[in-house]
């Protein structure tokens, strides 16, 4: 399998996707196309549905032999090979007209990512990580350019940008908010924009040193990963053991980093929780 050409393949279905992500937020959404799943902030929007039914239709003329799992629903099984699609990572943020999102395709063995890409309609950068060849930026303008990404280095959190995300689970506010208040005092700033994958894309990238966040699925951050490890980046749960997806099902707490600050970060956060508070 030839992880580059379908890598080119995915990036043009991405690219031609987010174009009515773009279009979406200078049209009103009608409340009927709207709708919530857990929670009162976790949204789902017609046009989420409709990108990831396209989306998995072309993916499967790319690898017919694939599992899919999308977040949307989309689902089916019988291999360890799998298609895993965010069609809106950011969808609250879209509905309400924020141009701030991304769709977020991994190809995985096994639920461990070897290919994603991560597409931002908004700016037309689509980011793109194979496992042990590199992570690289395309911007999209008049002339196509490519850029190899590589992550910050910073050395110390008292003089790094750090994000964090927040739980759809609203029980879970007060543990997110109290770490994110105990690392505010120990970094130089605080940010949260609303989508995991941009995020982790961010660190990778270089544009924030950390990000943590509760309660995240594999569609999340599958294709993130593979771009963040390739970049230099580090990712492991908040306790500190490894990524490891069981089933989509699962939900893992997770901290990114430049690598170089990650255990001093995630020391904070383990000393400001108690044991079995963080999943």
């Amino acid at each position: 399998m030839n992880l580059d050409m379908i890598a080119n393949r995915v990036r043009s279905l991405a690219l031609h996707q987010g174009e009515r992500i773009a279009a979406s937020v200078t049209a009103p959404h009608e409340s009927g196309d709207v709708s919530t799943k857990s929670s009162l902030g976790d949204l789902v929007s017609q046009l989420d549905r409709d990108i990831e039914s396209s989306l998995i239709s072309q993916l499967l003329e790319i690898a017919p032999e694939a599992a899919i799992i999308g977040e949307e629903g989309g689902a089916r099984g019988g291999s360890s090979l799998s298609w895993v699609i965010d069609p809106i990572d950011g969808s609250t943020n879209v509905v309400h007209g924020l141009p701030h999102a991304a769709i977020s395709i991994a190809l995985c063995d096994n639920l461990v990512p070897t290919m994603g890409i991560v597409h931002n309609p908004f700016t037309r950068q689509t980011f793109q990580g194979i496992r042990g060849v590199g992570a690289f930026r395309y911007d999209h303008g008049t002339v196509m350019s490519r850029e190899k990404l590589r992550v910050s280095a910073r050395t110390n959190l008292s003089l790094s940008l750090v994000g964090f995300g927040l739980p759809y689970d609203r029980n879970r506010a007060d543990l997110i908010f109290s770490t994110a208040l105990r690392t505010f005092v120990h970094c130089q700033d605080l940010r949260r924009r609303g989508s995991a994958s941009l995020d982790l894309i961010s660190v990778a990238a270089g544009d924030l040193d950390a990000h943590f966040e509760l309660d995240l699925r594999v569609w999340d951050i599958a294709a993130a990963t593979v771009i963040l490890e390739e970049a230099g980046g580090r990712l492991t749960q908040w306790n500190g053991q490894p990524i490891t997806w069981r089933s989509s099902a699962d939900k893992l707490s997770v901290v990114a980093s430049n690598s170089i600050i990650h255990e001093e970060l995630r020391e904070i956060i383990s000393q400001h929780n108690q044991v079995g508070e963080i999943p």
